[in-house]
Order: C-alpha cells, then structure tokens, then sequence
C-alpha cells in the first residue's frame, strides 16, 4: 500500500500562496499582446492607427467612402517619425487615405523589415536636424538595415529631408515604386524626392521605379559631402531601374531628375521614359558622374531626355548611360549615336497632363517623332509588358512609342437630332440625326465603322445617308450601317447624317430613343452615344349629352339640344379640327340650331354631321358645340335614340368618339269603344 503524506495547515497554505505569487510574476512578465493588423475604424486621430500597426500584418481603413486625412500627432523619439516599422506590415488605403504629418517628423521608419504602401497620400513628413543623423533624412519614409519598401498607387508629396526628401534608402535595400507620383518634394543637399544609397558599396541597393511621375521635386544646397544632388533621384551606389515614367520639372544644382554617383558599384536602367523640362547648373535631365559605371552597368533605351535646362549639359553630363537605340535627344549631350537615335530632334510633345490614368504625363503630339519609333521587343519585355505609364496597350500603331507616353487615338462619339422645322417634335415629322466622331489624340484611327439602326417610331427616308467629308471612308446606303472603312487623322472630325420620319399617329409623349456606336481599329471597346427625343401631340377627349327641352321624359313631338364638348389635354395645340355628327335615326335637324363656343375656335356648320371644322384647341382648353333635333311622331313606345359625336384633327386621326342614348315614352293610345245599350 502506497504511502501518502499529509502536509499541516500551515505549509499547505504557504504552498498555495507561494503559487499564486509565481502565477501573478510570470502574467506580469508575459509580452504585451500586440495587433497583427487590422482595419482602422476610427480616423479622427491616428491613435488607432497606431494600434493596429503595432504587430504588423494588414492594416486597412474604414473611414467612409470620401476621402479622409488623418494627422499624425504620435511620435517616436527613438526613430523620429510618426511610425516605427518592426515587422512586415501592408497599409491599404484604397485611394481615400491620406497620412498628414505635422510638419516636424518623418512619417515612416523602416528598420530592417519590410512595408508596403498601396493607395495612400504622405504628405507634411519632416526630417531636419542640427547633426546629420538617420533624423535627417527621408521625409516620408527612411528605412535602414536593408528593409523593403513598395509603394503602389500612391502620392508622396510635400515631404521635407536634408536627404531624400520623400524616400531615403540607408546603406542597402529593397524599393519598388509602381503606378504613383511624387510631387513637390524638397531636400536641402540629396535626392529631391528618393535617395537610394548603399553606403559601403556591399550591401546591395536595388530600386525599382514604373509607371509612375515624379514632377516638381527640388534639391536647395550644395550637397557638403560633394556626392551631388539629384532634384527627383539620387542614386549612390546602388541598381537603378526606371521604366515607363515621366520626371519633369524636377530641379538641382548637379543633376536636375537624376545623379548618379559616390562610387563606382552604380548600374542604370531606363526604358520608355520620358525625362523633360528638369533644371540644374550641371546635367539638367541626367548627371552620371565619371567612373560611376566602373563596376556596373547601364543602358537607356526608347527614352526621351528634352528641354531640359543646365548651364554645362542640358540633357546629360559626365559620364554617358550606353545608349541601346531608340532615344530622342533634343540636343548633343547625351551622345546618342545608336540605330533609331534621334539627337537635337524635338520630341513634340504636350504640356504636363492628365492625360488618362493616375499620374501626370507628357503625350507625344500629332507627327512627334516618337510616334511608331521605338523597339517593340523592349516594349514586349518586362516589367514593360506592352503597357505604358497609363496602362495603355502598346503598341496602338505600326510600332509602339518612345518615351512613357504612347500616342493614342482619343475619340470622342457625340449624336444629335434635329427636326426640320420648329420644335417640338410632332407625328408626320422628319428628324436628321447626325453623328459626330473627333479624334483628338495623336494617332490615326483606322478601320471605323458606323451603326445606327433606324429607331422604334419612325421611317428611314431612302437616300438621306450622307458622309463629312466624303473622303473619310465609304457611306452606305440604309441602316444600320451608316459608315465604314473611316480613317480619322488627329485633330479631325468625321460626320454622318441620316433622316427618318416620325410614325403618325403616335400617342402623346411618345420617346424615340437612337444610339449610334462606332466600333475602331484603334479602341478596344465600341463608343457609343444616344439621344432621346420626345413626341409632343394633342391628346382629345370628347364628352356628350343631351337635353329635352320639357324636361322629364322623351316623347314623340319633343327637342332634344345635344352638348359636345371637346377638351385638349396633350401637349400641343390641335389643328384642323372637324366634329362630325349625323342626325340620329328618328329624328329631325332643327334648322339653324348649331352653335360653336367660342365662335373663334374654327368655322361653324350649317347642318349635321359636319358640326364644326378647321378647328384650333389649344392645350388645355375646350369647345363646345351644340345643336337639336325633333323626335319624330308616332314613334313606338321604347324607341332608342343613340347619337355619336366625333373629333378628329391633323394630329389626331383617328377619331375620338362620344354617344349618348335616349329611350322614347310614347304615351298609350285611347281607343273609343261603342256603347250598346239594351233595354
């Protein structure tokens, strides 16, 4: 038999209580739980925010459908910045989301982890210091100890660093920007709006920029350590890939958009880019300092570098990117020498546009040179992929484009009708439709073809099918196909014009409702447009009565006084109006005894059944006409009269009826009958 022991009272307690106190310490001593993401539902503040950005993970918002700005007022002192990035983190913003500094700390800190953006505005973050420190640099975002950032969808702007005044990358690291815009940056020596820099050249920094714009980004000062500045980019050592953008209007003392430099480790890639009206006193659009290729290597390729201002090196200084092809070059600098260069050469393009998509861009002109001269096969490969900075499809034409931009036909399909004569629209009339097709993009549209079925209501009126100008393609001769084989240079405008007749009769407020489409080689999807028309006629009603002159009930011998009234209720004045009436059966016309009220409304009749003709009835009004007959004598008792009225018009054909009826009493006969008498 097993042994047991009993422990006192006393130590059992103590045993319990020694428990409780271990339970209590290791509770005390557990981490705080932290949020692994979350969605933030309270945007008045970013105290919420901070919560959910606490462990990590995927934070979204829901703060409505409008667009909300949240202030950022938490700060930490260690990094700096509004928020410390510790672990793998995703901020969705959906495009509503802005993230407003308070104009004295950066927004992110990236150490060693990684944060993805998509859909969101930084804007206000801040990085000044009196000693250069990581608080100096990076704006919106600095990230250090090789962390990875990718902005997607998103705005940088007004943020302000002594370096990187958006984006500061620290000694190696990961970026990839896609489809966003950084706009009115500022740093006082580096990187207007990203500074990617791998400080000791061994840690790899590779960034990655498509599809985006960086516009309006400036560097003030000299940079102190003499690496140069950059007004959108400053690359120091590090791998550079820019395909697909537009940097414009980006300034610096050395390097308008781009520098590259501070050792010899730096490769350069761009691709359909367009690099234009940037300013500096050395390389206005792109400064590679010599030796900066060294030990890597670069290549520019379908890329404009134009109207770029420096006092040394307008477009480019220094060391040269190697030339793959295919570049325009509005003067010498850049050494453009390869097949399909185009040096001191115009581009031709457009002012800075919205002209589709998210950001801002340049679109080649009607006859630019970079119409149809890029390499398709660097326009196939990725991350290209046969798209441009907006996502068009690339090529629209023979070949695709250089620079960011790919000209398109921009159509536009407008439709109106017209009926000859004053409004409004009426039965019997005729309707000129006429559609309108403008090409005011830079390529030629090719291919068209017009359809426009002959709408519900109406009749086509044989040979109205006409084309302007007649050159534009090939008319054809009845619905649906107006056109065909159109060809629409840019700035043209292409029109054809068909007839049709309005049904008669057709009821009041009657809609005719056309659309016509166009279907092009250059669209992917058929333009179309509808016009509507409404149908205005008068609408009749006719009532009827009748009285007897005695009064109480109709006998043989007697007047009746029959009452027409007729009442326009539509929405147009009725013409040529006629209210026929036959004498009922069983009675006579009293001679002279029609009357028109009012006698203006039209030409009285002088006997049954044409009452009153050529009348006029406005909307809303009424006539009345009135005439009687005599109930013809003997007639047998329970005789009915049954009396019709009509009312017709030019509007109204057919014709709108009223009847009355009337029962006659005949009284009974007396018969005299002999009396015989007998005695």
């Amino acid at each position: 038999m097993a042994k047991t022991t009993s422990f006192p009272p006393f130590t059992r307690l103590f045993i319990l209580s020694s428990l409780l106190t271990l339970m209590s310490i290791s509770i005390l001593l557990m981490p705080k739980l932290a949020y692994a993401g979350g969605t933030v539902t309270n945007c008045a503040n970013d105290a919420d925010l901070h919560d959910k950005l606490a462990g990590g993970g995927v934070v979204t918002f829901a703060c409505g459908s409008s667009p909300v700005t949240i202030s950022l007022t938490t700060v930490d002192d260690s990094s700096g910045s509004h928020m410390s990035i510790t672990q793998t983190t995703t901020i969705s913003g959906d495009g509503l989301i802005t993230l407003r500094g308070n104009g004295s700390d950066r927004i992110f800190y990236v150490d060693g982890s990684q944060l993805s953006l998509d859909g969101l505005t930084l804007s206000h973050g801040r990085a000044f210091t009196a000693t250069a420190s990581i608080h100096s640099a990076g704006g919106g975002i600095f990230v250090a100890n090789s962390g990875a950032v990718t902005i997607t969808n998103s705005i940088l702007s007004d943020n302000q660093a002594e370096f990187g005044g958006a984006v500061r990358f620290f000694d190696g690291g990961r970026l990839v920007v896609n489809n966003s815009s950084f706009v009115d940056n500022l740093a006082f020596y580096a990187g207007g709006a990203i500074l990617i820099e791998s400080q000791t050249g061994t840690l790899p920094m590779i960034a990655t920029i498509m599809n985006s714009a960086m516009i309006s980004n400036t560097v003030t000062q000299d940079n102190p350590f003499g690496f140069g500045n950059g007004g959108a980019i400053g690359s120091f050592n590090a791998t550079l890939t820019l395909v697909n953008s537009t940097l414009a209007h980006n300034s610096a003392l050395e390097g308008g958009a781009i520098i590259i430099t501070r050792g010899v480790d730096n490769s350069a890639f761009i691709t359909n880019t367009t690099i234009v009206s940037n300013s500096a006193s050395l390389g206005g659009g792109i400064l590679a300092k010599s030796g900066s290729f060294n030990n890597g290597s670069s290549s520019i390729k379908n890329t404009i570098i134009a109207h770029n201002v420096a006092d040394t090196g307008s477009n480019c200084a220094e060391a040269k990117l190697t030339s793959n092809g295919n570049n325009i070059a509005s003067d010498s600098s850049c050494d453009f020498n390869a097949s399909g260069d185009l040096s001191n050469t115009d581009p031709l393009l457009g002012p800075l546009a919205n002209n589709g998509g998210v950001t801002l861009t340049h679109a080649p002109l009607p006859g630019s040179p970079a119409i149809n001269a890029a390499d398709d096969t660097a326009c196939a490969a990725n991350p290209i992929n046969n798209v441009d900075q907006r996502g068009i499809l690339r090529p629209q034409g023979a070949k695709c484009d250089i620079g960011a931009v790919e000209a398109n036909t921009n159509l536009t399909l407008v439709k109106n009708s017209i009926k000859l004569g004053e409004n409004p629209i009426q039965p019997g009339d005729t309707l000129t439709y006429t559609i309108f097709i403008t090409n005011t993009g830079s390529l030629t549209a090719t291919g068209g073809v017009i359809s426009d079925s002959v709408p519900g209501n109406t009749s086509f009126v044989p040979g109205s099918l006409s084309l302007n100008p007649e050159g534009a393609g090939s008319v054809g001769t009845i619905p649906p196909t107006l056109a065909s084989g159109l060809i629409i240079t840019p700035n043209q405008s292409v029109s054809v014009s068909y007839a049709v007749t309005v049904n008669s009769p057709l009821p009041d407020q009657t809609q005719i409702v056309n659309t016509a489409s166009l279907v092009i080689n250059e669209v992917s999807e058929p333009l179309t447009s509808t016009v509507t028309d409404t149908v205005t006629a008068p609408v009749l009603s006719i009532t009827k009565s009748s009285l007897d002159a005695n009064g109480g009930l109709l006998q043989p011998g007697e007047r009746i006084t029959y009452t027409i009234i007729v009442t326009n209720t539509g929405h147009l004045t009725a013409t040529g109006g006629l209210i026929f009436d036959p004498v009922p059966d069983h009675t006579t016309f009293v001679p002279n005894s029609i009357s028109l009220n009012p006698p203006g409304a039209g030409l009285k009749g002088s006997t049954p059944p044409t009452l009153a003709s050529g009348l006029t009835i406005s909307v809303g009004e009424s006539l009345t006409v009135t005439y009687a007959v005599i109930v013809n004598s003997p007639l047998p008792n329970l005789t009915i009269i049954t009396n019709t009225s009509s009312i017709t018009s030019n509007e109204v054909i057919v014709p709108v009826t009223a009847v009355v009826t009337n029962t006659v009493i005949s009284p009974p006969r007396t018969v005299f009958l002999p009396v015989i008498l007998r005695e």
